[in-house]
């Protein structure tokens, strides 16, 4: 009887660690629009900072793609000296990007808010961030960078933010040796006169 109640107790353990964990993106999403709302903002221990540069690099060069295939060029974005964020040292840049992020969640979304866990748009942002294009034209320095990006956002996980006065966004978050889950990279899921993507070119 007693080997029944332990077993009985482990295996609701187990079950409660599971919900806790796929709640865990949620929750996650929930407490960077809460600090985005803070006069601080977004906090630094919430972004996973190495890989927002690295998925802004490539992002750069993604979009520099919609208006050439001109090798030297798309290598010019990849280095990171496109967008925004060319006006700042390297090490000011995580700041700023912050800033952004938290400004454009604070006049993106409003009133009380809400998140689900997202698996469909976690796979589709990694897909669209860590896909080579066609080789003819795509730097292999590029495609060597997606790959070792696709290979640290394996465990990646999504949840999508929506607002009760408007808003609708998806969070992408990772986890790295173990850690709590960090912001990577934030996307409308629908066109807004709002920019919250924080590498958009014409945001300051």
């Amino acid at each position: 009887m007693r080997l029944l109640v332990i077993t009985i107790a482990l295996l609701s353990s187990t079950a409660g660690c599971r919900r806790f964990r796929r709640d865990e993106p949620a929750g996650a999403a929930l407490a960077v629009v809460e600090a985005a709302r803070s006069p601080a903002g977004i906090a630094p221990e919430q972004v996973d900072a190495e890989l927002v540069e690295r998925a802004r690099r490539i992002q750069l060069a993604l979009r520099a793609s919609w208006d050439t295939h001109d090798r030297d060029r798309l290598l010019a974005a990849f280095s990171g000296d496109w967008g925004p964020d060319r006006q700042y040292p390297p090490a000011e840049r995580p700041l700023r990007q912050r800033e952004r992020a938290s400004r454009g969640l604070r006049e993106g979304l409003a009133g009380r808010c809400r998140a689900e866990r997202w698996d469909l748009a976690r796979d589709r942002r990694v897909r669209w961030l860590t896909a080579p294009l066609d080789p003819s034209f795509w730097p292999k320095e590029i495609a060597r960078a997606q790959a070792a990006l696709a290979q640290d956002l394996a465990h990646a996980e999504a949840a999508r933010v929506r607002c009760d006065g408007g808003g609708d966004v998806v969070m992408l978050l990772a986890r790295r040796d173990g850690g709590p889950l960090r912001l990577v990279d934030v996307v409308p899921t629908v066109q807004s006169n709002v920019q919250l993507n924080p590498n958009d070119p014409h945001q300051r």
